[in-house]
């Protein structure tokens, strides 16, 4: 697949310190390159740890790469997710993205000002996607499911390491896994997770749910 555009962080201004938020700054550009006549999009984030204040809402044709894994690092804070995408019209997908070699840390997503778990702080929240790539990620401590996306079509899940999913709720709370796939909203929902590591999460490391 080739990728003729590609932007980086440093031309986006983005601080790659973990002090400031990048959220208004990167959608802005999302926004921007979802709707180019060029062709698909991507951002490269060099090594760095890129906070998260209000979650980033992926576009269509818009992927994201960071250096590696290890290196290039998201931090959500609060209730808040890292990455979300629910539109609530069931026409509408998210369609070709690639999400490789970068990390989500959850460590600084809390409860609620109320006390109260938050089912969406998780690294991805994204319900329905379609041609989409989620590879060489690690995800790590997120309050709620590390991964939760729901409804695929003709995508896949591959050498992803999720530890310590679900670490703000009690066993038994909804999601609080590793990875959790929803099913149900069509007859046919291809998906394939190959090669995929959950460890220590709070009820499943990974697990469907009918939620049709």
């Amino acid at each position: 697949r080739l990728w003729e555009v590609w932007r980086t962080t440093t031309g986006i201004g983005l601080d790659p310190t973990g002090v400031e938020s990048i959220s208004s700054k990167l959608q802005a550009a999302i926004n921007t390159l979802t709707l180019s006549t060029e062709g698909p999009s991507s951002i490269y984030f060099p090594r760095g740890v890129y906070r998260i204040t209000t979650a980033i809402k992926p576009k269509h044709n818009v992927s994201l790469y960071g250096y590696c894994r290890d290196r290039t690092i998201f931090r959500p804070v609060g209730v808040e997710g890292a990455f979300e995408f629910k539109e609530g019209a069931t026409s509408t997908y998210l369609e070709n993205c690639v999400f490789a070699n970068f990390a989500v840390d959850g460590q600084n997503q809390t409860l609620s000002v109320n006390g109260f778990y938050n089912v969406g702080a998780k690294a991805f929240y994204i319900q329905r996607f379609r041609n989409c790539l989620f590879t060489d990620l690690n995800i790590y401590d997120t309050g709620a499911t590390g991964m939760g996306i729901d409804y695929s079509d003709g995508s896949i899940i591959q050498r992803v390491i999720v530890r310590r999913g679900g670490r703000l709720a009690q066993v038994g709370d909804l999601g609080g896994s590793g990875i959790g796939i929803g099913t149900g909203e069509k007859a046919a929902e291809p998906l394939i997770i190959s090669d995929c590591i959950t460890e220590s999460c709070r009820n499943y490391g990974v697990f469907m749910e009918d939620q049709g």
